[in-house]
Order: C-alpha cells, then structure tokens, then sequence
C-alpha cells in the first residue's frame, strides 16, 4: 500500500499531461488535423518524460535519505528502500504510459484502452497470485509489477501509433509550449488532489503506522469504487465535448450537462446505498472477525465523502471539455489543502476516523465546481434566448 500511495504522487503530473493531452487530441480530431495530433503527442511525451525522471529521483532520495524521518514506524528498512526504488521505476513508468493512455481516451478510443488496461492488470493479478503461492518475496513482487507495467506501456505504444496514423512517436521540447497553458493549471489541479488521493496514507503511515496503514487503505479501497465507477463512466463527456466545440463554436452543452448528472447521481447513489447497507458485512468477510470497530465508522464517514466527490464528476469534466481548467485548480486545490489539516488534527487526535472527517471536507469544498458550471450553462441560456435583429 505505502509503493502505491508514492506512485500516486504522480497523479499531479498526470493530471497535467494527460489532461493537455486530452484536450488537444480531441480538438485536433474535431479539426481532423493529424499533423497536430503528432506534434500534441511528442509534446506530452518530452513533458512525461522528464518530469517522471525528476519524481523518480526525488521518491528514491525520499525513501534513502529520509526514511527516519518520515517512515520510522514502518519497520524493515532494507524492504523500504526496495519499496522506494520500485515507486520510483513505476511512478516514471506511468508518466510515460499516460500519455499513450490520455491520447487513445481524447481520440475516444475507449475500448482499445480499456482492453489493453484490463489485460495488463488481469495478467499482473494472475502472476502475483502465482508468485505469492510459491512463497515469492516482496523483491519477486515488485519485479512482476515492473515488468507487467513496461509490456503494458509497449503494447500502448504500438497500438497508439496504429490507430492515431502518428509515425514519429518520441519525446520533442520543441511542441511543449503549446500544451503548457493548459497542463499547468491541471498540476495544481493534480497537486490539490493528490494531498487527498495519497498524503492521506503517508500521514496514517507516519502516525499510526503498518497495522493501521492496512485497515485504513482496505476501507478506503472499498469506498472509492463509488467516485471511482462514475469517473470512469462521465469521463467520456471531456473529449466529447471538446471535439464538438472544435466542429461548432456554438455546440450547446445545456442538454449533454443534464442527462450527464443524472445518470451520474443514479449510479453514483445506487453504490454508496449498497455499501451503506452491506458495507460492514464487507469488512467483515474482508478483515476478518478482528475487524475493528473504528473500520465501520470510517466506511461510513468515508461513503458520504466518495460521494460528494462523485457528484463533483460532473461539473469536472464538463469544464474541463469547455476548457475552464484554471477554476477547477483553484477549487480543487483550495478543497485539498481545506482538509489537509484537519485530517492531520483529526488522525492524531482520533485515529482512523479523523482521515474519514478530513475526506469529508474535502468533498464538501470540492461541490464549489458546482457554481461556475451554473454561470456558464445561464450565460448560455440568455446568449440564445435574445432576438437576432
């Protein structure tokens, strides 16, 4: 859980190279413009590139230098600097592999992504069931997740280059400029959401340690299916509507916006009343009988902030289709760092149940994406509503 919390740091790369590159791709394909489609790509790739090379050293550094520091109850050092040096080789990785990911989605080739995601994760299940049964160490596992990542980044590569029509697929600075107005407030975006997405485990792991690190991630895992299943499903609405504002300047979003949230808050509403109800049998069948009370408490606090965060998919990717991505890493960040503190107050004051607290607000801030979304969809409603001369 601790290599998987670091890995997710890159998430604040991610989430501006692939954002860019999302938004570009599908612009140019509106366009029907292939010659751009290359330049957006090698563009990303240099942005990748580089900036995963630069994580990667500053997790490995981390995990060397300062692991009294930061992760003194974690036990067995030479395991943790083995763990800091696979984060390190992965978190680079999925730089580089989210950029072949984030082009296919902008192109809205969502099957040839999902089949290649699918099959590499199934395929690293297998294995690691396979080397776990054979007495296989942590060194054993961490090697199948590296090698499972780098087949998974070749067959995207391939299959980028194939369906995109794109030859010259390699890192170029000189088309990073056009894409860098975009990626930079999508960092901040990606730097605010981050503190909740991992910096709550490394701050469970720092003042509660192993035991607790494990309880916590499990409930966790169990709650963000909830945000997690109605990304996936209103993630189509970002490339699709900035394809049809390429095409038609004058394409309305009114209609796409609504049937978009409600579908949304259906699904989204649907599991977290499941997990509500069933939840604690979950747990149980999951943890065992040891299962500590503060597990199902934390589920509950921790249902209503997914939640609120899948109700927040909405107005997310709809602004960013419209390319409002600056007041989305101003809410989202402003939301993040809103629950930082507390979470911290709360986790040393209460344990696990003051991560679920500090998630809460976190969520509560985040549903301010709500506002400009509504000035935009009423902009649109006067601008059409007044008579042509």
């Amino acid at each position: 859980m601790l290599l998987v919390a670091t890995v997710g740091f890159g998430a604040i790369l991610n989430a501006g190279t692939g954002a860019a590159t999302i938004k570009h791709v599908s612009a140019e394909m509106g366009q029907g413009s292939s010659h751009q489609l290359q330049r957006v790509i090698q563009g990303s790739l240099a942005i990748a590139t580089t900036g995963g090379g630069l994580l990667a050293l500053i997790i490995v550094c981390s995990f060397y230098l300062g692991d009294d520091f930061f992760f003194k109850r974690m036990g067995d050092r030479h395991l943790l600097h083995i763990t800091g040096l696979a984060a390190g080789m992965l978190a680079w990785i999925e730089q580089v592999d989210n950029v072949f990911a984030s082009a296919l989605r902008g192109s809205e080739k969502y099957g040839l992504a999902a089949k290649t995601e699918i099959g590499a994760r199934s395929l690293q299940v297998l294995a690691l069931a396979l080397a776990l049964r054979a007495g296989a160490g942590l060194t054993a596992v961490y090697g199948i997740i590296l090698g499972i990542a780098l087949a998974r980044l070749g067959t995207k590569y391939f299959v980028t280059r194939k369906v995109l029509g794109v030859s010259d697929v390699y890192p170029r600075f000189a088309h990073v400029k056009e894409l860098l107005h975009f990626s930079k407030w999508a960092w901040i975006q990606g730097l605010g959401s981050t503190i909740f997405n991992s910096s709550d485990r490394f701050v469970v792991a720092s003042l509660l340690g192993a035991t607790s690190l494990a309880q916590y991630a499990v409930v966790t895992q169990l709650a963000m299916q909830i945000h997690g299943l109605a990304a996936a499903g209103v993630s189509v609405v970002f490339p699709m509507i900035s394809r049809k504002r390429a095409q038609n300047p004058s394409f309305s979003i009114a209609r796409a916006t609504a049937k978009t949230f409600l579908a949304n808050a259906a699904l989204s509403t649907s599991v977290a009343v499941v997990l509500l109800i069933f939840g604690k049998l979950i747990l149980r069948l999951w943890l065992g009988a040891q299962m500590p009370g503060s597990a199902v408490i934390l589920l509950d606090y921790l249902v209503i902030a997914y939640w609120l965060l899948a109700l927040n998919i909405t107005p997310y990717y709809v602004l960013l289709g419209l390319g409002h991505i600056r007041i989305i890493a101003i809410w989202v960040f402003i939301g993040g760092a809103a629950g930082l503190i507390p979470m911290i107050y709360g986790i040393s004051r209460f344990g696990l149940i003051g991560a679920g607290a500090g998630k809460l607000i976190y969520a509560v801030a985040t549903l301010m994406l709500f506002v400009p979304l509504g000035q935009i969809l009423l902009r649109e409603k006067l601008t059409r509503n007044i008579p042509r001369a």
